[in-house]
């Protein structure tokens, strides 16, 4: 799906999209932080963004969504839901709620299979318990689930669409570092 695409649904669907995931919070959208996207929009605003976000009641609880695309072709690489809670119950267990995780995560394994456990700190010596896994879907595509004591952040990510991010990224790379060898030439012959 490509970011004009997922503009247009936004905008059928009545969903205000942010270019940035820092205007999400706990209690919706930070007013501050006006800078949608899906109204009336001039297409030269979109070749900036590689990111847009919005906020969402998801499974009883509020959470920030994060959609990353590639950038130059504009397609959707990587899906992040993120559910964060800043109360003083969720340090006091040093984990995040640990039903709704368990929930979530026979959901993707009901679905997926069993996941692959990366890593998983719980001792009565750590601080805070962290809790990392993924699932392989769809050939060489991921869902990684992490937790930790405030947070539980899901991320599909396509790999075919990431590598071609990555290329495009490399490519973005190196027209700069020409522009900006050009620009020292110049310089040095003003001097």
């Amino acid at each position: 799906m490509s970011l004009p695409a997922v503009v247009e649904l936004a905008q059928k669907e009545n969903i205000v999209l942010y270019k940035s995931s820092a205007a999400l919070t706990q209690k919706g959208i930070d007013p501050i932080a006006r800078m949608f996207v899906n109204h009336q929009i001039n297409p030269k605003f979109l070749e900036d963004v590689d990111r847009v976000s919005y906020g969402i009641n998801l499974l009883k609880k509020w959470a920030g969504v994060t959609l990353l695309f590639t950038p130059t072709s504009k397609r959707l690489a990587s899906i992040i839901l993120q559910w964060t809670e800043y109360t003083t119950d969720g340090l006091k267990d040093r984990q995040f709620d640990p039903e709704f995780t368990a929930d979530v995560r026979h959901s993707l394994e009901k679905k997926y299979g069993d996941a692959i456990e990366v890593t998983k700190q719980d001792d009565e010596n750590i601080l805070f318990k962290t809790y990392s896994c993924y699932w392989k879907i769809g050939g060489t595509d991921t869902i990684s689930m992490t937790t930790d004591y405030k947070s539980l952040r899901l991320v599909y990510n396509n790999r075919t669409i990431t590598e071609l991010a990555e290329k495009e990224s490399a490519v973005i790379e190196k027209q700069a570092a020409v522009k900006e060898k050009i620009r020292e030439a110049e310089d040095k012959e003003k001097f």
